[in-house]
């Protein structure tokens, strides 16, 4: 914005003072234009007011009419050779700050001679100088707004008719652009590239470590060394050991990331810690992967006598984020009165959150679970995404594409929290009695084995780390129990958000033409930053998760159209 300053005697111009400030104002409405009778307040000290905006201003207009020379005080001595003139003191203090000043002859003036001026304002005289008479005011006037503001009345009418194109466009560019942008988000295209996954990635690894999650959960881990033989013929024998210290220890429930597909000699002494855990109150579960004949695939005497069985899938990869199955609909065997039925089945983290539940139904409309408890009650649990599955996981044949899984994305607590003394046991310890029972009296017992099939690498603030299936477990229990469930933002609000993501990248668009590259970049990085930052504070606190990389690619659009319809019609 560049300020503008018009010196006058008010006695002989003060009439196209008035023209030349309201032409100059209706011109170039951006810039600062101080007129004395105009930018003085009332009870202000006028001359400290001229000496500051005398020395705010880039261009000095200093109006020269007939008498504007020959002028004198009532004493007979010229005004230009009065030091106190108010006129004189404006030009002179102008030409000391070394000013742009443009000399204005109105009707015929003659041009300034050198030995017509004091010393102080000779060098008006080697000034280019303009005028403007009665006769040609319009093309004088446009002339001196084409040397004051760099254009004339016809570029500047050029340019309102641009910015009005510019207005008309927006009325349909941006409703354009937010369509086009919610079809490349439905379609996914962008995840072709991986953007949307990587933002979502490290969005919910940043959340999860400026905003640490507390283990609220109630529960405890019980690792079971990599060095151990799962399928040794005594294994099943030391997991009915473990089942009964745990116990006896006073659990409230044991989870097992164990699978029984095939028969053993132990399976009754397995099948009767179960047992034996059950009547003492507490409730085992255990694990399957597999459907057989539209069944969970389990041995049946270990099925029957365990407090239930739940999808032991870890979930697929969005990036290094986890997206854990809590529940999954799957095909019963066909029967004569019910051909074609459809039910459901809890995952293991499911069963260790809400205890001995099942699935009732899997509910798309509302993206939530609804579980009937032993009693008859009717529980709602919300889901991050229901998603139809199109492919078999790979560990996890149950998920065939006849099935719908109910996934949470998981919220990772500190690894530290998870392998605490307090919180983490070793299955030796146990079963050698050399524990603190506090760590497992009335707590979810999470039994799992520490091997390298068993690591899985997540994303942890700002890399990857690997931690364990059993572990993801506990924190998809922690992420149920304590309600922490992200869901993507809904269809209205998006279609709201990607309007005003829009409308930004088209005022940037036209408010940076002319900047230069480095400015442009450097407000375009600090806009991206600021809304990774608040993407990762939504997921924080509100558990509500952004299309970051089709909001920012929303916002890359339409700041470049703009700025190409900025540079066609405005330049």
């Amino acid at each position: 914005m560049k300020k503008v300053f018009i010196s006058y005697r008010r006695k002989e111009s003060s009439g196209y003072s008035r023209l030349v400030y309201d032409r100059l104002r209706a011109a170039q409405p951006d810039w600062d234009i101080f007129m004395d009778v105009e930018g003085i307040p009332v009870g202000e000290n006028w001359r400290n007011v001229l000496g500051a905006r005398i020395d705010s201003s880039d261009i000095m207009i200093v109006l020269i009419g007939r008498e504007w020379l020959t002028m004198t005080e009532p004493n007979g001595v010229r005004r230009l050779d009065n030091p106190d003139d108010v006129t004189r003191w404006e030009i002179a203090s102008a030409l000391e700050k070394k000013k742009k000043l443009i000399p204005v002859l109105l009707e015929d003036v003659p041009p300034l001679a050198k030995e017509e001026l004091p010393a102080l304002l000779s060098p008006l005289a080697g000034m280019q100088t303009l005028s403007i008479r009665h006769e040609t005011f319009n093309a004088d006037l446009e002339n001196l707004i084409a040397r004051t503001t760099g254009r004339g009345l016809r570029e500047k009418l050029r340019w309102e008719q641009g910015r009005r194109a510019l207005e008309r466009s927006k009325r349909w560019s941006i409703p354009a652009i937010t369509l086009l942008m919610l079809v490349i988000l439905w379609v996914g295209l962008l995840d072709l590239f991986t953007l949307e996954t990587r933002t979502t990635t490290w969005s919910l690894a940043l959340a999860d470590m400026l905003f640490p999650a507390r283990l609220e959960a109630n529960v405890s881990l019980v690792a079971i060394p990599g060095t151990f033989n799962t399928h040794a013929p005594s294994a099943r024998a030391t997991y009915a050991e473990l089942i009964s210290r745990l116990t006896e220890a006073g659990a409230g429930a044991i989870l097992l990331d164990l699978v029984f597909h095939e028969s053993r000699d132990q399976d009754e002494t397995l099948s009767a810690a179960f047992e034996a855990a059950a009547d003492a109150g507490t409730s085992v579960f255990f694990g399957f992967a597999e459907l057989e004949e539209r069944k969970p695939r389990a041995v049946k005497i270990l099925a029957e006598s365990a407090g239930g069985l739940g999808l032991v899938c870890v979930g697929r990869r969005l990036g290094y984020t986890m997206m854990m199955p809590i529940a999954m609909n799957y095909r019963e065997a066909e029967s004569r009165n019910e051909p074609d039925r459809i039910s459901s089945l809890p995952g293991i983290a499911l069963l260790g959150a809400a205890g001995r539940v099942s699935v009732d139904s899997l509910n798309p409309e509302s993206n939530s679970l609804t579980l009937a408890a032993g009693d008859g009650r009717k529980l709602q649990y919300p889901i991050s995404l229901l998603e139809r599955i199109h492919a078999t996981p790979k560990g996890c044949k149950a998920m065939n594409p006849d099935t719908q899984s109910a996934l949470i994305l998981l919220r990772l607590s500190p690894l530290a929290a998870l392998r605490a003394y307090d919180r983490r046991i070793d299955m030796n310890a146990v079963l050698a009695g050399q524990f603190d029972g506090n760590i497992i009296r009335g707590r979810t017992v999470i039994v799992g084995l520490e091997a390298p099939e068993e690591e899985f690498t997540v994303a942890y603030g700002l890399g990857p780390e690997q931690r364990y299936g059993y572990e993801l477990y506990a924190d998809a229990i922690n992420t149920l129990v304590t309600n922490r469930i992200v869901r993507p933002l809904g269809v209205y609000p998006q279609v709201f958000l990607m309007l005003a993501i829009s409308s930004l990248g088209a005022w940037l668009g036209i408010k940076l033409l002319g900047r230069p590259a480095y400015f442009r970049r450097l407000v375009f990085a600090v806009l991206m930053f600021l809304y990774l930052l608040l993407s990762v504070y939504l997921v924080a606190e509100e558990n509500l998760l952004l299309h970051t990389a089709y909001d920012l690619f929303t916002l890359t659009v339409a700041y470049l159209l703009f700025r190409r319809f900025s540079t066609k019609w405005l330049v």
